[in-house]
């Protein structure tokens, strides 16, 4: 399908900075992400055609397209694996919760220009305060940024499965410590309980054995029987 060349094409700038652009008509300044919404810079689809050409604005998702349109307007400009392009929001899940797949994504990007994106992802959670970014995964952006900086192409970066743990949140770490507490002292508030239950039963087997042992010796008395009254018998 044809997209008329004059048909505004809504362009959407996700990131926290601005994009500057130009067309063959003029430039553009693409205003950063507000509020979680990305900035709309209408442009004709004769200049996406023409930003698309000159740039890789598109192709690395630095800039994008509305959802609903999007699949037309990529084949338009005939970007067929415009699917795999890595969105902000991607490159956040993987920071935020790395596998090996995802961590291959990022230390597989040869374009500084999409690294510098992806450096701005991962500084952007960082500076919030808001989130446990793995060290891992911190000096492997580190890592792979210098060695693209360097003109380094092929990674030499080896993952393992120890690169894909996350830190326990400080929430999670309190909210444990708490409980722990809780059940200690549950725990010794039952000690205490059952040492007076102990106790009790110890004094009344005592108090049972004392009662028996007067029972016993009670028992054991011999009692004279009064004698007769009168003169004994005369012996024959």
């Amino acid at each position: 399908m044809t997209i008329n060349e004059n048909k505004l094409i809504n362009v959407l700038n996700y990131n926290e900075n601005p994009v500057a652009i130009k067309t063959h008509i003029r430039g553009y300044l693409c205003a950063p992400m507000t509020d979680n919404s990305p900035s709309i810079t209408p442009l004709t689809f004769s200049e996406v055609e023409s930003l698309n050409s000159n740039t890789n604005a598109f192709k690395l998702g630095t800039l994008r397209f509305p959802t609903e349109i999007e699949t037309e307007v990529y084949k338009a400009l005939r970007i067929t694996d415009w699917e795999e392009i890595l969105t902000n929001a991607d490159i956040e899940s993987i920071i935020l919760h790395p596998s090996l797949s995802g961590l291959t994504k990022l230390i597989e990007i040869n374009n500084v220009q999409l690294f510098e994106r992806v450096r701005g992802v991962f500084f952007s959670l960082k500076n919030t305060n808001r989130y446990d970014i793995s060290t891992r995964v911190e000096r492997i952006v580190n890592a792979r940024y210098k060695e693209l900086c360097n003109r380094q192409i092929k990674t030499k970066i080896m993952l393992s499965s120890r690169d894909t743990s996350t830190p326990i949140p400080i929430e999670d770490v309190n909210a444990l410590k708490e409980q722990n507490l809780t059940m200690q002292t549950q725990m010794e508030e039952m000690q205490k309980m059952m040492e007076q239950m102990i106790a009790m039963q110890t004094k009344g087997s005592k108090e049972t054995k004392e009662v028996k042992k007067v029972d016993k010796v009670e028992s054991d008395v011999k009692v004279e029987q009064p004698k007769k009254a009168g003169r004994p018998p005369n012996k024959k």
